[in-house]
């Protein structure tokens, strides 16, 4: 199964790529891929410090992640997009109206992290963790396109 999965958020430093790696992890054999973009990101930053932080305490390793702003070209190779607020995905849909089938978002609303404390950031990391696991879920049961060994949250 080759899936592609691709998560938005403002700067690419922080929520998404989070999401990103955690999706990898958690369906890292299974043909399904994800990777992420933002709406406002400036090509190259590096994620933040405890973002890296927060995906490392969870045995999520290597990490090198370069940020990235979401274009047309990018978009559509892949088969979802997850915004990770409604507004992201709103804006999504605004900027790329030819794709608003495939842009949806996380089931969760997830708050930006920025600027915030080790703590804030496990606290945005364990609202993305949620969200994915859904997400997989989905995908396993509702869609039975992969088999996920799944993050072990329930609903």
């Amino acid at each position: 199964m080759d899936l592609k999965i691709l998560f938005v958020c403002t700067g690419n430093t922080c929520r998404s790529p989070m999401a990103e790696y955690y999706f990898n992890y958690i369906c890292a054999a299974e043909g399904i891929i994800s990777e992420s973009c933002g709406l406002a990101a400036y090509d190259g930053n590096i994620i933040s410090k405890n973002a890296e932080k927060v995906l490392r305490a969870h045995n999520i390793a290597g990490i090198s992640h370069k940020s990235r702003q979401i274009n047309e070209d990018i978009i559509k190779k892949f088969d979802i997009i997850y915004g990770i607020t409604i507004h992201h995905e709103a804006k999504l849909k605004e900027i790329f109206p030819q794709f608003a089938e495939k842009i949806t978002r996380m089931p969760e609303d997830i708050g930006d992290p920025y600027g915030g404390s080790l703590e804030v950031y496990e606290e945005c990391f364990e609202k993305i963790k949620k969200s994915v696991d859904i997400i997989i879920k989905n995908l396993t049961v509702g869609q039975g396109l992969c088999s996920c060994r799944g993050g072990g949250t329930e609903e």
